[in-house]
């Protein structure tokens, strides 16, 4: 099988920029997170059957082209992949599925969908989520895959232009059969499941050219049947080099993550700085007269392109609105997933982040007290100490999960993620006990991710680039150049749920509301003499 090598097409508004940079670089675009959620890659940051919560996910193909997608189900502590699948996608088509917790306590997967799968998922059975991976581990339960992410990376294109044939794998995929005149949807028959010796023709497929989306939602019953859409990172530009035919027609034994796209560079956009001045030091009301935000756009090259990844996702601080009531009605949960930590080598650090702790089987990422600072609704700063996600017997302050690292300042009982480490927020307003003024019962949370201890003078978390380029100006026909520079921070993507709760006279609840937004990231860059 052949699939030509795939260089990404350059906007003409770029046109000028990549192609003096071209030569330099080896290809026409970096990895970058997509501007309209459409991508190669999709990242969901959480996914969770704690307690009786389900999550519900969908991958959508809004091309006119076949796909064949894979996606892995990491568990929250180490990111250890505990389900693979492959999914083909006719055109246009969506595929749907549950993740959910049987009787007997095991996560599976379950769709009613009919778009061919490898390995085939059974209706009634699902696909179960499976323990192999960490089994060695100290902490090697069957609740380790109750919350985790989802990883979906496209692994190829099928043309269009196969369809009509009745051979070709387009027709084998399609639901709705090339005659329009048929107003029956067929259940495709699924051929390359599992077929080792499936050899399509070279027409059959192409490189990966993007154009997924997708959802990830997750609904408490327990909580009157609350609902949260989870926000999606998106990634463009992922794939330089090609899948093995392994990948794509087998089912998934061979590894295809967010380390096999082999595109090295990324575009980030940075403030650059001489120096990294921890501005949660001080007080918001002195910062506004010293803070300058100006972001430049970095491309930056590593060794790997997981690094490239990595910087992507790299945040030196993370903020939200938050909200949350003395009587019990409105609260707010903040969820942080670093998807890279999966790729943390069990044996050594990674840049930028800890040790992989064997006892604890995990990679605690320290960072500085205090980490976090609020302002309340009508602009009051809130100093007091807060609560930080903790995992014990892990010293505070401390990022060691892959996903799900909770926050909360939830004032009832439960929350709609059911995670287990959840961990009360105090001082973020008025040292955690009920605010006095009506109307300041929320606000604007920052979180810093830069220090890696508490100590008087941190060591900063830092991934450094091999070599990186900087935009010089922002004409139509920009200029660049080199510089060399640090990124300061963690990879964290997340989002914060709000969940309102109605209830009557009697205390009872009546009806439970949620939505859920993402994280504003701001990076620093140090620029390095």
């Amino acid at each position: 099988m052949k699939i030509d090598r795939w260089f990404p097409a350059v906007p003409a508004a770029a046109a000028a920029a990549c192609a003096a940079l071209a030569a330099q670089i080896g290809f026409a675009k970096p990895m970058q997170v997509s501007g309209n959620g459409l991508g190669q890659v999709l990242i969901f940051p959480y996914y969770t059957v704690n307690g009786d919560a389900n999550s519900l996910l969908s991958v959508v193909n809004t091309t006119s082209q076949g796909k064949v997608v894979r996606l892995n189900f990491r568990e929250a502590r180490g990111g250890v992949i505990v389900a693979s699948v492959n999914v083909y996608l006719s055109t246009r088509d969506v595929w749907t599925a549950t993740i959910v917790r049987d009787a007997s306590g095991v996560a599976r997967l379950r769709t009613g969908d009919q778009s061919c799968t490898s390995p085939a998922i059974s209706r009634e059975e699902g696909l179960a989520f499976s323990r192999d991976g960490y089994i060695g581990d100290v902490v090697n339960g069957i609740e380790r895959a109750y919350e985790g992410l989802v990883e979906v990376i496209e692994l190829a294109t099928i043309p269009l232009s196969t369809e009509a044939d009745p051979a070709s794998l387009q027709a084998d995929i399609t639901h709705i059969p090339a005659s329009a005149a048929s107003q029956y949807r067929r259940i495709p028959p699924c051929l390359v499941v599992g077929a080792n010796d499936y050899e399509p023709r070279p027409t059959e497929l192409t490189a990966p050219s993007g154009g997924l989306r997708g959802t990830l939602s997750i609904i408490a019953p327990s909580a009157l049947g609350t609902v949260a859409v989870t926000p999606t990172t998106a990634i463009e530009n992922f794939w330089t080099t090609n899948p093995s035919p392994t990948a794509l027609f087998a089912p998934p034994t061979q590894t295809v993550d967010l380390a096999s796209g082999g595109n090295q560079w990324a575009s980030v956009s940075a403030t650059l700085a001489r120096e990294y001045v921890d501005r949660l030091d001080n007080a918001l009301r002195n910062e506004r007269a010293s803070e300058r935000f100006n972001p430049v756009a970095l491309w930056v090259r590593f060794d790997r392109s997981i690094d490239a990844v990595s910087a992507l996702l790299m945040a030196s601080s993370s903020q939200t609105e938050y909200a949350y009531t003395a009587d019990n009605t409105v609260a707010a949960t903040m969820l942080f997933a670093t998807p890279t930590k999966a790729y943390l080598p069990r044996t050594s650090a990674m840049e930028p982040f800890a040790t992989w702790n064997p006892t604890a089987s995990n990679a605690c990422d320290r960072v500085r007290d205090p980490s976090a600072s609020s302002t309340d609704r009508e602009t009051g700063f809130s100093s007091g100490r807060a609560g930080f996600p903790v995992m014990p017997p892990v010293s505070p302050y401390a990022l060691c999960y892959v996903a799900s690292a909770i926050i909360s300042n939830l004032p009832f009982d439960g929350t709609l993620l059911a995670a287990p480490n959840w961990l009360r927020m105090f001082g973020y307003q008025n040292a955690g006990f009920a605010v006095p003024a009506v109307g300041q019962e929320g606000g604007w949370g920052s979180f810093s991710w830069a220090h890696s201890s508490e100590s008087a003078s941190p060591t900063l978390r830092t991934l450094t680039p091999r070599e990186a380029l900087v935009e010089a100006s922002s004409s139509a026909s920009p200029t660049w150049r080199p510089v060399r520079v640090q990124l300061v921070g963690l990879p964290v993507i997340g989002f914060a749920v709000q969940q309102y709760r109605l209830i009557s006279a009697q205390q009872t609840p009546i009806m439970n509301f949620a939505f859920a937004v993402p994280l504003t990231s701001r990076l620093t860059a140090i620029e390095l003499d």
